[in-house]
């Protein structure tokens, strides 16, 4: 279902983790593909997030310094 990917705000759950950022040519256009090769290690269970706090708010992670997407 397609509704399932996406958030409450209407921003598609892969940009809101940060894993949708660039398209196929690079460009700072989102395509709804996951931007992170090896992003989900089955052997190990692992699903990689590439920032510390991913559920951290905007507002919050700018007063820690943190990066967020």
């Amino acid at each position: 279902n397609q509704e399932d990917n996406i958030s409450e705000d209407g921003t598609p759950w892969l940009q809101v983790f940060g894993l949708d950022r660039f398209n196929s040519e690079e460009q700072l256009e989102p395509d709804e593909q996951v931007d992170i090769d090896n992003i989900v290690m089955l052997d190990r269970g692992e699903v990689f997030i590439p920032y510390l706090s991913p559920f951290r708010s905007e507002a919050e992670a700018q007063a820690s310094g943190e990066d967020t997407p």
